[in-house]
């Protein structure tokens, strides 16, 4: 079981991956993800929301993301989200090295020591996953009206 970073352009992008259960990439970054490993949501400096991988990568041509067709995907199970007052800055006084930009840039795994830390931090937290499920609707509504222009329209 492996730990990943993803960072995310927005709340709306982040909500639309809970809204579906599922993550996207453009590049075929997925394919040694398996059943099990963990994933880290961060938006700016803050980790936001956290999840599993619940099944194998997959190719779809749907569009679910306003701005592209992320193609290359991977079922996530959100197990956290944190709103604003719960947010965990990242990397805040987390002492990971400078290894973890590179993990995040890749979406490869973390080692396990800068996994120990960020869970330990992820599970001390208030979680506000089932005010995110119960309101999903209303807040990606709200999120697209506050995105820039560019991010809701479809890339040719």
């Amino acid at each position: 079981m492996s730990l990943r970073l993803l960072k995310i352009i927005d709340e709306h992008q982040l909500l639309t991956c809970v809204d579906n259960a599922v993550w996207g990439s453009k590049k075929n970054r997925l394919r040694k993800w398996e059943v099990g490993d963990q994933v880290v949501f961060i938006i700016g400096k803050f980790i936001v929301a956290f999840g599993e991988v619940n099944g194998p990568p997959f190719i779809s041509n749907e569009i679910i993301w306003g701005d592209d067709l992320y193609e290359y995907r991977i079922p996530i199970k959100f197990v956290k989200y944190f709103l604003e007052p719960n947010r965990i800055p990242f990397p805040g006084n987390l002492k990971l090295g400078k290894a973890y930009g590179l993990n995040m840039l890749t979406q490869t795994p973390i080692s396990k020591n800068m996994s120990g830390q960020i869970l330990r931090k992820i599970f001390s937290k208030k979680n506000d996953l089932k005010h995110i499920s119960d309101n999903i609707d209303n807040l990606l509504d709200n999120t697209k009206l506050n995105r820039p222009e560019g991010l809701n329209k479809l890339k040719n």
